[in-house]
């Protein structure tokens, strides 16, 4: 499949990527030299100049794709260039063949810890899953600020994935024609957080992985690790969880087992999305919270129970502008300023609405919405 460069006539392009911000990472685009430099030239001039800050491509076969797909061109002064030219004997002529790509692809950045897999096949093919999986394990290896051992990668991926990688398949601007890519970046709190999986025994520095279960240290530990694999983990934010996780090792252990399985059997019994809709006074099941914003949940979403729940919340004390609705909180639990994350209240009781109002109320001293 080809696709065709709308602002430049005679430019074809057969693969392009895009990062999660909709700007250009690699262009590879067949056409005659003059087309192609004049292409150059456009991205590199200011749109009241004659250039061009975006362009768009469409599809020269029907399919189901969009009529026009976008591409942000973005800092041009960021690529680079690799270029080549087909035999004479083509069927179309004389044509060039560039690659335009973002350095970053091949050069993964240390001081962002920030590196790209990526692969001149779709993502469809189990086959390239799987390179995919295994180039971001080795980004995870060059880029960590912690030597990692080749044996911790099921367990390093299942815990961080979710947070350090994105699959450009998945995300709002996929990679267009026969390409696939994923990007890492491992944030701050990722070296901490390898310490805290050695000394809670998810991974052991002997490069085997310890059974907690054998752990005398831990008493009902396989009990506690099931409920916050499959229920707990996405309703807590990775430094939240993987504190809890230490915590139980030490002289409060009981108390944070007894809490991952109070919380736990909480979450499986919240109403979902629309359950409580006819009830004028519904519960309160959760509350979050982070310096003077506080979210209460109400109703769990109706499919992994974190992508659409349903609550009330309080941004920055501002109870003018307190109200009902939908929540994410798979977004709630990633979010942080500074040092400053939202966590799960670990304290809170299940009360009516009205009670939180009230609550609100008392401490703010003003009437919440």
């Amino acid at each position: 499949m080809l696709y065709k460069i709308t602002e430049i006539a005679d430019l074809f392009v057969d693969a392009c990527l895009r990062n999660d911000s909709g700007e250009l990472m690699f262009l590879s685009v067949y056409g005659r030299d003059t087309a192609l430099q004049q292409f150059i030239a456009a991205m590199q001039l200011r749109s009241n100049d004659g250039g061009i800050i975006s362009f768009s491509l469409k599809p020269t076969e029907a399919n189901n794709e969009p009529a026009r797909i976008f591409v942000n061109v973005g800092n041009p002064d960021r690529f680079e260039k690799y270029s080549g030219r087909l035999p004479k004997d083509n069927l179309f002529g004389n044509l060039s063949h560039i690659w335009i790509y973002d350095p970053v692809l091949i050069r993964p950045d240390k001081g962002t810890k920030t590196g790209w897999v990526i692969l001149n096949q779709s993502s469809e093919s189990a086959e390239s899953k799987n390179l995919l999986t295994e180039g971001i394990w080795l980004l995870y290896k060059k880029l960590s600020p912690v030597p990692l051992l080749d044996d911790w990668k099921e367990e390093v991926t299942r815990l961080h994935n979710a947070i350090c990688v994105t699959w450009m398949t998945d995300s709002n601007y996929p990679p267009v024609g026969k390409i696939s890519a994923a990007r890492l970046m491992i944030d701050d709190q990722f070296a901490s957080l390898i310490s805290s999986m050695i000394k809670s025994g998810q991974i052991g520095i002997n490069g085997e992985l310890i059974d907690v279960r054998t752990d005398a240290r831990c008493k009902g530990a396989e009990k506690f690790v099931s409920n916050a694999k499959s229920v707990l983990k996405p309703f807590l934010s990775t430094s939240q969880y993987q504190s809890m996780l230490e915590l139980c090792k030490g002289e409060e252990g009981d108390f944070f087992e007894s809490k991952f399985e109070e919380m736990a059997d909480r979450i499986s019994a919240m109403p979902k999305t629309y359950d409580t809709q006819n009830i004028a006074d519904p519960i309160v099941s959760l509350h979050y919270f982070m310096g003077g914003s506080d979210w209460y949940i109400i109703e769990k979403d109706v499919e992994d129970g974190v992508s659409q729940a349903f609550g009330y919340a309080i941004l920055n004390c501002d109870l003018m502008c307190a109200e009902l609705g939908y929540i994410s909180i798979a977004e709630l639990v990633e979010f942080n300023i500074g040092f400053q994350r939202v966590e799960l209240d670990l304290h809170f009781v299940p009360i009516p609405l009205s009670e939180v109002k009230n609550l609100v109320e008392r401490r703010y001293g003003q009437v919440a919405a």
